[in-house]
């Protein structure tokens, strides 16, 4: 039980920082196109970077689930497209979701 208490502190703090790499690049007044080549590079970049992490931490499905979550509000917080969020958090959670401990 204890273990799971700075995991999540870990997960949190993950998600912050894919979050600060993430959202300058989708401010909600631009109105970014997910599926553009230069966006497109940056997430790839990112989601490679959270499956790692899922990988390397050997998350469960909460903590998996609390990634995506947390760089969801994360990304909200900072300004990011709404619409930009959702695109990238689905495709996250499904990515991530695969990916073997």
């Amino acid at each position: 039980m204890l273990g799971g208490v700075f995991k999540t502190k870990e997960i949190d703090a993950f998600a912050q920082g894919l979050s600060a790499t993430l959202a300058p690049r989708l401010a909600a007044a631009a109105r970014p196109r997910t599926d553009s080549p230069a966006l497109a590079g940056l997430i790839d970049e990112v989601e490679a970077r959270a499956v790692e992490f899922s990988r390397e931490q050997r998350l469960g499905i909460y903590g998996k689930a609390r990634l995506c979550r947390t760089l969801g509000e994360a990304l909200t917080e900072a300004g990011a497209d709404p619409a930009a969020t959702e695109t990238i958090v689905s495709r996250y959670i499904r990515r991530i979701a695969r990916a073997r401990a």
